[in-house]
């Protein structure tokens, strides 16, 4: 032995007692000598890594430093078991798990004895999902250390994961014996027991688990998690204790979504969930993690939104899609299976495989944080279906291979899909919400119903029970359009909590839901239906792991519905003939089948539809609500009725009842909004119909009436705004294109307003009134000559106004007016019209016509271009002096009062206007204290007959008053004419008289916006309501005004 020997020796030793007293830094500086000697001494190097393992928490490099010595230590001596078992630790706090499973069995084959390095390789291997070798190693522990609680708790761990549920119970058990006091094995335990549907033990575990530990996150929970079927507010309490005492906990976080949106706590469940990025899955399954996330805002730039979860929850959601869309153009990223279904969802600007190349983007989006950014709550659930279509070729190829089957024909699924297990709580999950095929046997005594499988994977193969005949053409079915195909022809689908169900929601068939009692959040707690889906009815159980009741109560259902037979036949064949267009022959069908099965409550809603509205359509209804009284659309389809009918206090209560049964369903919002707007309550409108374009953002019915809702209350931009959405969703839809056209001509855009006007003949109304004519249509292009029939097409008063274009068509052409009989002769006195032709009487020969409404368009109209010369109507000379004569007998200033319209003379539109333009005489009252006035009336019909209100004298000639000719001269002797919007003002003001307008809030769109004149009769002023409904504001300021000109 050299000399050198026994100074190394003394120096490890004198470094060993530093080491053992604490001194890091002696210890360190002696290793550290005899390293500067033997830089491969094995010792040294290990006795030093372990000084710099101790420092881990004081230098950052301790680690790394820590590892080289380690690395050293066993090249110098290669079979030094602790250094590779400490090897092992130091890779292993790295994350470096490959390379520290490698030292940890490089430790055990230089000493197998070696415990710990078989307990740490154990935990690493649970790290790696290799159970079964992790449970071998603590079994090799437990043989050294018999009775180890560790390894005991660890190997329970192990044996969980791998599914072998009651050995992990007995093993967590085991260890407990042994420390009775340990929080983490209670609540360890407490997991296992809930995997093995033993509930109420679970909870105890963790209510232990917590006594022990009040402050312990993972039990907190693990609680919430076990307690969230039965109290989702306790669960929700125990997941913000959680996170209180662990602010960034991403697994809280996410259960404590989970819990709220079950409890149907939909805004901050959203936002919650957006923790799910954060959790172990979650961070497995990040996408496009480096692209710009998006934030809700609107913008040009495309957003790719894109899935993560399950194929469920991909039809789930892909709801938001067209809601996204009106805020962005969406590109969709989804599993290759759903491509083709989902290229029929509205408002997808194209639909990519998961895992092909993607288009250009701005921003990007999962499908799951689409709800938090559209702020989507639980009353505003947008649940219109179907929102996904079948192929309807395919569907029709189904349908007839299926019409060989007798009965009722329902397909069902048994079970999700097992390989999306592995996973822990999701293999639970799987486990609790599927059955065997067997458990269905109770449907095989169901007479009068056919079963078709609609089953995939490993399930599918599944022999049914003994009596249970089942069709399976599930070979066929590449993916879920195949599959959609074949559902569109089936009466009903039964299913477990799988992407079958939602798909058969998505497309609005009756889908009856096997549902376990820890049911999913998307479900809600304690309700039947489901706001997601209105074709779903679920079928729970009672108590965790009872299948057998909601199968026997899913079979008694079943029967009744078979029961029905041809009642339903009766009602499928309705609703084919309905969709075919024979209205008359689904009436009777309808009729039979509600006979037949007066229960049957979607036979009687659906022949209220066809009836319209009306007492019969009402009767329906009701018969539909009798059989079923919370159904919500005979509710709103009620509603709807009664407001066609005129009846709005009902017609609201009962779309009321509509909206309160089914939250999510956006055509009783819209109804509700124009019932709202019907009677007067704007504001009030809007919000129904906000909710409406939340629930249903690709119903253009439901732009159309925000547009015009917005028109009344003077907010013509967003108005147009909203029209013009309307026309992109359906640019044939003549409704938007009117409503848009009328915006414009009340915000002064003539112009394009015009040319959107002509879509008035394409309306319901419009085409009712369009005429036949062989002749082309008149506009300024047309060579000059010939004969030009121009044509009333509208009220007496459009006729009045537009007629002042005639002169101008008259430059070009002879002019033939065809004109209402009340008109024929005043309008006689216009110039260049050759001839005037009452309506109904024999035409002359003519070449081209044009309605008078479409004479601005024809002539290019701008609003500075109006032709306003007055007078450009003239009363009869003669009969003018007469009337003037008689009414120089009135004292003071001679005026006449027009205030009501006449409701029998409905526009293109029918005539709810009438009672806005209209008041009754006695709102006049106040006029009659003006001095110095004399009122004469010009009112005609049924309004003339009502009594003026004391202290009102009104001097009466109507009686004489045949024809406009008449009244033109009657107010040619008159000094002011005081008029509602009728056709008594356009008189005075084509005659060139002074004429105050009495107009409502909601001007029509000729009065235009902002103005108290107007551009089309320079005489006009007009007195507008100062806020929706005042006459009150707008009679006391004419009679200010009327006050002073009398003076």
């Amino acid at each position: 032995m050299s000399a050198a020997m026994p100074d190394i020796a003394a120096l490890l030793q004198r470094g060993l007692t530093a080491h053992r007293a604490g001194r890091d830094g002696d210890a360190a500086a002696c290793y550290a000598r005899v390293l500067a000697r033997r830089p491969a001494q094995a010792d040294a190097l290990y006795l030093l890594a372990l000084v710099r393992l101790g420092q881990l928490g004081q230098r950052a490099e301790a680690l790394a430093e820590a590892t080289g010595l380690l690395r050293r230590a066993v090249a110098a001596q290669p079979g030094f078991a602790l250094a590779q078992f400490r090897l092992g630790d130091a890779l292993a706090a790295a994350g470096q798990a490959p390379g520290a499973i490698a030292a940890y069995r490089a430790a055990l084959a230089a000493d197998p004895a070696l415990a710990d390095a078989q307990f740490a390789l154990g935990q690493q291997l649970v790290g790696r999902r290799d159970h079964a070798g992790a449970a071998a190693c603590f079994r090799a522990v437990l043989a050294a250390r018999p009775g180890d609680a560790p390894a005991l708790n660890n190997l329970a761990i192990a044996l969980q994961a791998q599914g072998d549920i009651p050995a992990a119970i007995d093993t967590y058990r085991a260890a407990l014996a042994r420390t009775p006091e340990a929080a983490d094995i209670h609540t360890n335990l407490g997991c296992a027991l809930l995997a093995a549907d033993a509930w109420d033990e679970a909870i105890a575990c963790h209510r232990r688990a917590l006594a022990l530990r009040p402050d312990y996150v993972t039990a907190l929970v693990n609680l919430g998690s076990a307690v969230a079927a039965f109290d989702p507010a306790e669960a929700i309490a125990s997941y913000r204790r959680a996170i209180a005492l662990h602010p960034d906990y991403a697994d809280a976080h996410y259960s404590l979504a989970l819990a709220l949106l079950l409890d149907g706590r939909y805004a901050e469940g959203w936002a919650e969930m957006e923790w799910w990025g954060r959790t172990s899955h979650g961070i497995a399954e990040r996408r496009l993690e480096s692209a710009p996330a998006w934030d809700g805002t609107e913008g040009d730039g495309t957003l790719v939104v894109y899935t993560q979860q399950g194929l469920g929850d991909t039809l789930q959601f892909a709801r938001f899609v067209a809601l996204t869309a009106r805020r962005r153009p969406v590109v969709l990223e989804a599993p290759r299976a759903l491509v083709r279904l989902l290229q029929t969802l509205p408002g997808v600007t194209r639909v990519v495989p998961r895992g092909d190349d993607l288009p250009g983007f701005e921003a990007a989006c999962s499908l799951l944080g689409l709800p938090h950014r559209l702020g989507v709550t639980l009353e505003a659930l947008p649940s219109p279906v179907p929102y996904l279509r079948a192929d309807p070729a395919a569907a029709a190829a189904w349908q007839a291979r299926l019409a060989a089957l007798p009965g009722l024909k329902v397909g069902l699924t048994w079970a999700g899909n097992p390989a999306l297990g592995g996973r822990g709580a999701t293999d639970q999950a799987d486990r609790r919400r599927s059955l065997a095929l067997a458990q269905l046997a109770p449907l095989a005594g169901v007479a009068g119903v056919c079963f078709v499988s609609l089953q995939k994977g490993p399930p599918g193969r599944q022999p049914p029970p003994p009596g249970l005949a089942l069709h399976d053409w599930t070979a066929e079915l590449h993916d879920f359009a195949d599959t959609a195909a074949l559902m569109a022809g089936l009466d009903l689908v039964v299913s477990v909590d799988t992407s079958v169900a939602h798909l058969a929601g998505a497309l609005g068939r009756p889908v009856w839901l096997l549902n376990r009692f820890d049911t999913d959040w998307r479900w809600l707690h304690g309700r039947e239906d489901s706001p997601w889906y209105p074709t779903l009815r679920q079928f729970r159980q009672p108590a965790p792991g009872d299948w057998a009741t909601p199968v026997a109560a899913l079979a008694t259902a079943l029967a009744a519905r078979a029961a029905e037979g041809d009642a339903v036949a009766l009602y499928n064949q309705a609703v084919t003939a309905a969709a075919a267009g024979r209205r008359e022959a689904a009436i009777g069908l309808y009729r039979r089948a509600a006979a037949r099965d007066p229960g049957l409550a979607e036979a009687h809603n659906n022949l209220g539809n066809l009836l319209g509205s009306g007492e019969a359509a009402l009767a329906a209804y009701d018969a539909a609500l009798a059989a079923r009284p919370d159904y919500a659309e005979a509710w709103a389809n009620r509603g709807i009725a009664l407001k066609a009918m005129d009846r709005l206090e009902s017609a609201e209560a009962a779309l009321r009842r509509a909206v309160a049964l089914r939250p999510g369903l956006a055509a009783a919002h819209n109804a509700l909004g124009t019932t709202l707007t019907a009677r007067g309550r704007l504001e009030a409108a809007l919000d129904s119909l906000a909710i409406a374009a939340r629930l249903d953002p690709a119903d253009p019915f439901v732009a159309v009436n925000q547009g015009l809702v917005l028109a009344r209350l003077h907010r013509a931009r967003e108005a147009i705004a909203c029209q013009r959405r309307a026309v992109a969703l359906n640019p044939a839809l003549a409704d938007a294109h009117l409503g848009l056209a009328e915006t414009l001509l009340l915000d002064g855009q003539y112009r394009e307003g015009w040319r959107e006007y002509e879509w008035r003949w394409r309306t319901a109304a419009g085409a009712r009134l369009r005429r036949a004519f062989t002749q082309p249509r008149w506009d300024r292009a047309a060579p000059p000559g010939g004969t030009v029939l121009l044509h009333a097409e509208q009220g007496l008063g459009d006729t009045l106004q537009f007629c002042r274009f005639a002169p101008l068509v008259a430059r070009q052409a002879r002019v033939v007016l065809e004109a209402p009989p009340p008109l024929r002769r005043l309008l006689g006195t216009l110039a260049g019209v050759a001839e005037v032709v009452e309506a109904g009487a024999k035409l002359p020969p003519f070449d081209r016509e044009c309605p008078l409404l479409s004479l601005p368009h024809a002539l290019g109209l701008r609003l500075g271009g109006i032709p306003a010369g007055v007078p450009y109507l003239h009363p009869d000379p003669a009969a003018a002096a007469a009337w003037r004569a008689r009414l120089a007998a009135l004292p003071g200033r001679k005026v006449g009062l027009a205030w009501a319209g006449n409701a029998a003379l409905a526009d293109i539109r029918a005539n709810p206007i009438d009672r806005r333009r209209s008041l009754p005489l006695a709102a006049l009252a106040g006029l009659g204290a003006v001095p110095g006035v004399s009122f004469v009336s010009l009112q005609k019909g049924r309004a003339g007959a009502e009594p003026p209100p004391p202290g009102l004298a009104l001097h009466d000639w109507t009686a004489e008053l045949d024809d406009f000719a008449d009244t033109a001269a009657l107010v040619a002797g008159l000094d002011l004419v005081v008029s509602v919007d009728t056709a008594v003002a356009h008189l005075a003001g084509a005659l060139g008289r002074p004429v105050w307008l009495l107009n409502r809030f909601d001007s029509e769109w000729r009065w235009l916006l902002g103005r108290s004149d107007s551009p089309w009769y320079p005489t006009l002023r007009q007195f507008r309501q100062p806020s929706y409904g005042d006459w009150p504001g707008a009679i006391a300021a004419l009679a200010t005004a009327l006050r002073g000109l009398a003076a």
